[in-house]
């Protein structure tokens, strides 16, 4: 769908023009850039009262990508947009940051302003408000497997994990950054290494329980396409009901926000600046633009995974019949398992796991990408810890023979993850490449 279409489709659903109204809409501009989603985010609300003062003005032909990223951004007049994808970022983070106020604090709200996906023309829409002392009751959901309503519990946990993050998020903005070089051993040392956009992306948790539940496998393009529940018409409705729920929201899990909350705060450390987005936020043409990635969890999980698992040694594999992933091994050195498959718990309640650290070469116009991932979030959140301690990575290069300073080059480290109590106790380096 082209942004005319995309427009076209928005005012069609019930959106207006923001110039109807110009008054109304300032008021409602004035409320959500003093809302608590767009304080703590300068550059949304920027975004927002440039496009909406433009949209008011009936100047929606400068609402066009090259056009903002010049005017708000700096950008050159002619910047290559398939390179530099600042304003599609900031857009995506704008539209998240309206979502979340009109669930909170824009809740009573008659008039509200929405940016249509796929254009940076903002519009406006009426709604009905219930009455404050007519409670809105849920709607009944009959529950009947007990698979479907034990995660029907699930999700108030998974929503306090994004809770988590938001808050982990303005911490960031608090740090006393520290100008200095990035650490020499790599990756940081080639993720932090000129100007490129540095992107941390998210784990979709939502998109992941729905194929473990399904015993499915959603390809990267049925994900970029919307089509996250296959065979929806031969669901029973109480569980398409749940799915549907699911995918609505966006839900991550408490170790993928800290792992992705430890690398940011990492990287303001020697002052590399990070933008945390969530899978389901970012295109194609994101990673196409060039910028540095670390994409933090399972391809379940994190479907963008699946743009460079060919790349991999150690791939993590599913089966429609298990939940628990493992690893495989696709070119065993002498002494290596051509498969690491975690044994489980252990009678004095210690668990183990493997975390996978990856570094490969982008796809895409000379950036990196940096992958995390385990067989649980809790190897995920470990491998998050071993790659951010300088110490450890020197020790692992060591332990091959490379040279902290010896060049860029990929690699991948295998560890085997020893947790208890939701939480990892001990790393140990396993197999690298």
């Amino acid at each position: 769908m082209t942004r005319a279409e995309a427009a076209r489709a928005a005012t069609e659903s019930g959106l207006r023009s923001l110039a109807d109204e110009p008054a109304a809409v300032r008021a409602e501009l004035d409320r959500i850039l003093s809302s608590g989603p767009f304080r703590s985010s300068r550059r949304s609300q920027e975004f927002l009262e440039f496009t909406v003062s433009r949209a008011v003005e009936s100047q929606t032909d400068r609402l066009k990508e090259r056009l903002i990223g010049s005017a708000l951004f700096g950008r050159p007049a002619d910047y290559d947009t398939g390179a530099d994808s600042i304003v599609r970022v900031v857009a995506n983070e704008t539209r998240r940051r309206l979502q979340q106020f009109y669930q909170e604090e824009g809740r009573s709200s008659t008039i509200r302003i929405e940016l249509p996906s796929g254009a940076y023309v903002p519009l406006v829409r009426h709604v009905e408000v219930a009455s404050p002392e007519v409670p809105l009751a849920p709607p009944a959901v009959p529950v009947r497997r007990p698979e479907v309503r034990i995660l029907w519990a699930a999700v108030a946990i998974l929503a306090l994990c994004c809770a988590l993050l938001l808050i982990q998020n303005r911490s960031l903005r608090s740090l006393d950054v520290r100008k200095q070089s990035p650490p020499s051993v790599l990756p940081w040392s080639a993720l932090m290494r000129g100007n490129r956009e540095f992107h941390i992306v998210l784990a979709d948790t939502s998109v992941g329980g729905v194929q473990n539940m399904m015993r499915s496998r959603l390809s990267l393009s049925d994900y970029l396409d919307r089509k996250y529940i296959p065979n929806e018409d031969k669901l029973p409705a109480e569980d398409l009901h749940f799915y549907r729920y699911m995918m609505s929201n966006q839900f991550t899990s408490a170790s993928y926000a800290i792992t992705a909350a430890r690398i940011a705060q990492f990287a303001q450390s020697y002052g590399a600046s990070a933008t945390v987005s969530y899978a389901r936020d970012l295109s194609l043409r994101t990673f196409q633009g060039g910028g540095n990635f670390v994409v933090i969890g399972t391809s379940r999980a994190n479907p963008w995974a699946q743009l460079f698992e060919g790349q991999l040694n150690f791939v993590l594999q599913f089966e429609d019949a298990s939940r628990e992933p493992w690893f495989v091994n696709r070119a065993p050195k002498a002494g290596e398992p051509a498969v690491y498959t975690p044994p489980g718990g252990s009678p004095g309640g210690m668990s183990e796991s493997y975390g996978h650290v990856a570094f490969i070469p982008a796809l895409y116009r000379g950036g990196d990408i940096l992958f995390v991932t385990g067989t649980n979030s809790q190897a995920t959140e470990a491998a998050g810890e071993f790659v951010t301690n300088v110490d450890d990575l020197n020790a692992a290069f060591a332990k091959a023979g490379v040279k902290a300073g010896s060049g860029e080059r990929p690699f991948e480290l295998l560890l085997r993850v020893r947790h208890t109590g939701g939480a990892p106790v001990r790393a140990e380096l396993i197999a690298q490449r």
